[in-house]
């Protein structure tokens, strides 16, 4: 099935393929499917020996810290009663997908202790306030 549909509209079985992976846990799966799937969709995320081994010299590796700078930015063009809100906003398939997709994926780098983890935790906020609070000026 998602081979025949376009990719943006296979979105909502990729996360069905994602679930079945977690009932399986399948954590490592989760993380090599859902990265294909954000870098099909334009996410810009480092290869891991790269980001890994910035990981390991200690502190936020720069690209991390990058991501939280942009999740602030991106936070200051928000007032106070969308981020309020931001449970309360219905999203299309597509774009609830993607959510659900990178929650998964969190939760699978918390399991495996994944270089990933605190990169797809700022990706999650960035998304969520790209979607909440911009798509809401335009």
């Amino acid at each position: 099935v998602i081979q025949n549909v376009p990719f943006e509209e296979s979105i909502e079985t990729q996360y069905l393929l994602i679930r079945s992976l977690e009932t399986m846990r399948k954590n490592q799966e989760i993380i090599t499917t859902a990265l294909s799937v954000f870098r099909r969709l334009g996410f810009e995320i480092p290869g891991v020996p790269r980001f890994y081994f910035s990981c390991l010299e200690g502190g936020a590796p720069p690209v991390v810290t990058e991501r939280m700078l942009k999740i602030e930015e991106l936070a200051s063009q928000c007032n106070i009663d969308e981020l309020i809100d931001c449970g309360q906003r219905t999203f299309d398939a597509t774009k609830r997908g993607i959510l659900k997709i990178l929650d998964s994926m969190t939760l699978a780098g918390i399991r495996l202790q994944s270089p990933y983890f605190p990169l797809m935790v700022c990706e999650s906020v960035s998304y969520a306030l790209k979607q909440q609070c911009i798509s809401v000026e335009s």
